[in-house]
């Protein structure tokens, strides 16, 4: 049977984070795992990596393992040598590992402030780009292909429609439609609440959608929403943006938070449902998230509670540094100290789980087991 050529001529480059200030070791396996699934893909991957402190960049050892150290592609921060001749493999950037420094004051979520510096580190002429987290890998082959061709028709994508949550044992232990598929489906009721943590109302909600992990968008949806809503120091910024891009983002930040963090999060709304106007989709296939420590200990439900009680404040309590990385302002000591003692409970090297992370999603009901 003919099947006409019906490629998009273009690159998708996905861009990722390294963020770890607890040295996890298993996050550098992951994203080890995660920069040769993506290449192996045909995908152009750049990655940005924050090292705190005087500490050296861990992933110069996982990066390029065919590479050689003194190879004049590997650059940092700032001024690039000039790029090796030739043996650049067509979907390998000259500048693709970029490095950022950060210090305590920095220990805070910053994958969204990592995600737009790598954005300004994209050739001049890039059209599409996915931010994908490094502990996820696709089951289906053809998905930087299949996510071009979605980005025909929309101006945003969620790259998969089902996620596994997998145990230590590589065995799925929770499944969840894409935020996208559900939408699409009309699985999204109004006020349904954060991904499995607090709901605008404070309390904790179990959703059957989640909206972060993969997603891509053509440039011009990027540049009209200004980049990537980076000022939520303890993540939920991919839950903010998913809601936003359907014009519910007011039911995503809790009910007691500073009105200047609700205000910000309406106002990347506003930029989205004038020129966006809802125009999202889904890449269909299942993708697959790798156990890296029990979901219990992350605490989605207290993470609201550190900045309900702080009165976090964005236009106050952080200022972006000259890289563009957000920083606390050092006006509340208590606020960094809880922060701090967040990350540092998430023990992403434990592979003991615990009551829950087996009934976070589809998995969970017996009526409703796998969405397949």
């Amino acid at each position: 049977m003919y099947y006409p050529k019906d490629n998009v001529e273009q690159p998708l480059y996905v861009i990722t984070p390294l963020f770890n200030p607890q040295r996890y070791k298993r996050r550098w396996k992951l994203w080890a795992d995660f920069q040769k699934h993506v290449r192996d893909a045909g995908a152009v991957l750049l990655t940005v990596e924050c090292s705190f402190g005087e500490r050296t960049s861990a992933a110069d050892d996982w990066a390029y393992p065919n590479d050689s150290k003194e190879d004049p592609t590997f650059t940092s921060f700032g001024p690039a040598p000039v790029p090796a001749a030739a043996k650049m493999p067509p979907n390998r950037l000259k500048q693709d590992y970029i490095k950022v420094r950060c210090d305590y004051e920095q220990e805070i979520w910053t994958k969204e402030s990592l995600l737009n510096v790598a954005l300004q580190h994209l050739p001049p002429d890039w059209k599409y780009v996915a931010w994908i987290d490094s502990d996820v890998l696709f089951s289906r082959p053809d998905w930087v292909s299949e996510t071009l061709h979605q980005l025909q028709h929309y101006h945003v994508v969620q790259m998969f429609s089902v996620a596994l949550d997998l145990s230590p044992k590589y065995e799925p232990i929770a499944a969840h439609h894409s935020f996208v598929h559900s939408y699409q489906q009309g699985l999204v009721p109004p006020d349904s609440g954060d991904y499995y943590g607090g709901g605008n109302d404070g309390k904790s909600v179990v959703n059957r959608w989640h909206s972060g992990y993969a997603w891509a968008a053509r440039r011009e949806a990027l540049d009209i929403v200004g980049g990537f809503m980076d000022f939520p120091i303890l993540g939920a910024a991919d839950h903010h943006m998913a809601k936003a891009l359907i014009g519910r983002g007011q039911e995503s930040v809790h009910k007691d938070i500073h009105p200047n963090y609700r205000a910000a999060v309406m106002a990347w709304q506003d930029r989205a449902e004038r020129h966006i106007k809802r125009n999202v989709g889904c890449v269909d296939g299942t993708l697959l998230h790798y156990w890296h420590g029990s979901k219990v200990n992350r605490r989605y439900v207290d993470r609201w509670k550190i900045l309900v009680e702080n009165n976090f404040d964005p236009q106050v309590d952080i200022y972006k540094d000259t890289r563009g990385i957000y920083r606390l302002s050092g006006n509340k000591p208590r606020l960094r100290d809880q922060i701090r003692a967040y990350f540092r409970q998430r023990n992403e090297d434990g592979i003991d789980m615990q009551d829950g992370d087996d009934k976070l999603g589809l998995l969970s009901n017996h009526d409703h087991l796998v969405p397949w």
